[in-house]
């Protein structure tokens, strides 16, 4: 039988098969150049971190240790060993009793903000989608865990509550798992799957405040007489239809407000801090948005220096600008104030720390009682320093303290003999 003659290729043919060979390499290149490894230089940490070991009391004494760069948290960030800052395009898990960089990672874009949830430093960068670009990085190795990308504003904050990740934006709201699946979507939904995906359009959202089982979301939306509080669960059964609880209008004797912040969410209790018309009042309200309690504030909150800090033992703590206030970690009910203070407090020991202009006080967490004060020194830091906000945190025996674009490790210093 005759051997079939080969399949003669022309020079069109040869021609197509060049071009399509040269798109599929362009197409590989391109793919390449976009992607998050090009720009990504990485370099894990050498050994396990260390472990902090635990501390029965407060100290007598604090000396700075180390300071670092840290303008994307706005808070201290640790895991076990780990203190992570996070600053230009670069996150950096240091040792907390040194500062020694154990490992960093970083990428061609700048960063968003960051937080720690779920034993990773949680990293968003800005690319020309805005904070679009997510990565976990396991706080331990510094090697690079789940990464995401998501449709969000230009400029966002990150609330971590319990086994969630809130991304907080302008216009809308996301909420991650541990893998950094999303589990909540709310706001601008540019290509809805449903058409109740966004009952609002055209909000604006002022503060929000997540637990694990809720998030609050104080919203300014077109035709509303005032500030607008939205209340939805943190895990609906569909992540881009939200499960509100209660929305409402917001006012005090009939007046809508005009201005607002969520301060805590925990359990069916939403916290807003708000001018009263004499002053601001802190203000509760249920899962309906029904409001449980108005209680007045002694000294003038502006609602735009508000820092609120993490739960520290059976209290939630802010501040208001001038006073730190202390909220029942179950009830958000008011359970005492201290005035003259530079930020929230942080617990260590049983106690809780809370900065004032001469250092640390060292205060009960039930009452707010004030049993001593540990000095610091804060002048260097210039107008933060002294006028705040401080945002405190821990790390075993390491005092944290968010100055501004600056984390300073406070560390004992050991009593004379």
């Amino acid at each position: 039988m005759p051997r079939p003659e080969p399949e003669r290729r022309t020079r069109v043919d040869l021609a197509v098969t060049a071009l399509i060979s040269a798109a599929i390499i362009v197409a590989a290149l391109i793919v390449w150049w976009t992607s998050p490894s090009r720009a990504t230089d990485a370099e894990p940490a050498v050994g396990a971190a260390p472990v902090p070991t635990a501390v029965t009391g407060t100290p007598s004494a604090l000396a700075e240790a180390w300071r670092a760069p840290d303008a994307a948290a706005g808070h201290p960030l640790v895991v076990g060993g780990t203190v992570i800052t996070a600053d230009g395009s670069t996150v950096l898990g240091h040792d907390f009793r040194t500062g020694e960089v154990r490992w960093s990672y970083e990428r061609g874009v700048p960063l968003c903000a960051a937080t720690a949830a779920f034993g990773h430093a949680v990293a968003v960068y800005r690319t020309g989608d805005g904070c679009s670009e997510v990565t976990a990085v396991d706080a331990d190795s510094g090697r690079r865990g789940p990464q995401r990308s998501s449709n969000s504003d230009d400029t966002m904050r990150l609330l971590t509550g319990e086994d969630r990740v809130t991304a907080v934006g302008t216009t809308r709201i996301e909420s991650w798992r541990s893998d950094l699946v999303r589990t909540v979507e709310y706001g601008r939904v540019d290509a809805p799957v449903h058409a109740d995906s966004d009952p609002r359009p055209g909000c604006s959202i002022d503060s929000a405040a997540a637990s694990g089982t809720r998030i609050a979301v104080l919203e300014r939306c077109p035709g509303d007489a005032g500030v607008r509080l939205t209340v939805m669960t943190a895990t609906p059964d569909d992540a881009s239809q939200p499960d509100v609880l209660g929305s409402q209008v917001l006012g005090i004797d009939g007046a809508p407000l005009q201005a607002a912040r969520v301060v805590a969410v925990s359990g069916e209790h939403t916290a807003v801090v708000a001018p009263d018309g004499q002053g601001t009042a802190l203000l509760v309200y249920d899962a309906s948005v029904a409001r449980e309690s108005l209680t007045p504030l002694a000294d003038g909150t502006a609602i735009d220096r508000v820092v609120v800090g993490a739960r520290s033992g059976p209290v939630i703590t802010f501040w208001n600008g001038a006073s730190t206030v202390a909220l029942d970690a179950r009830t958000l009910a008011v359970r005492w104030r201290m005035p003259g203070t530079l930020g929230p407090g942080t617990s260590m020991a049983s106690a809780l720390l809370v900065p004032t202009a001469e250092g640390l006080a060292v205060a009960g967490p039930w009452d707010g009682s004030v049993r001593r004060t540990i000095p610091v020194d804060r002048t260097a830091d210039g107008a933060v320093g002294t006028a705040g906000p401080v945002v405190p945190g821990t790390a075993g025996n390491v005092v944290l303290e968010q100055r501004g674009g600056t984390l300073v490790a406070l560390t004992p210093v050991p009593p004379p003999e």
